[in-house]
């Protein structure tokens, strides 16, 4: 037996109380720690957006890494962070804190795969399967 289906416009939800998120994410990338991210937040509040998801990047060694840390030029630091934030939060923007993990070396996650039939072969170089060592 199908479901039926219900149509519900943002005006039910506004009027019994709910509010839609209505979100955009701004990266926290640039390399001065002095860059203000006043005129992107004015850009992104006057979308009618309500919430910013900050998204800042830290990295690890490798895959097999277990410590992750800051970059001294990609990664924003604290004070940029905390300032951006109650910038955010000045403009009437809930503050999601998003981080995303990176690896300072991808290209080492590769390793010559033994499946390849010519694998092992003296005469065949050997092929770059993407996987774990």
């Amino acid at each position: 037996m199908a479901r039926p289906t219900v149509a519900v416009s943002s005006q039910l939800f506004l009027t019994a109380g709910l509010l839609f998120q209505r979100g955009i994410g701004l990266g926290l990338f640039h390399e001065d720690p002095d860059f203000s991210y006043a005129p992107l937040l004015d850009e992104i509040a006057e979308t009618g957006a309500n919430h910013v998801s900050l998204v800042v990047p830290w990295y690890q060694a490798d895959v097999r890494a277990t410590d992750i840390h800051p970059h001294p030029r990609f990664t924003a630091p604290d004070a940029t962070l905390l300032r951006t934030m109650r910038q955010a939060r000045a403009r009437g923007l809930e503050v999601l804190l998003c981080p995303i993990l990176r690896l300072e070396d991808p290209i080492g996650q590769f390793c010559p795969s033994t499946s390849h039939p010519e694998a092992g072969r003296p005469s065949s170089a050997p092929t770059l399967a993407p996987r774990p060592c």
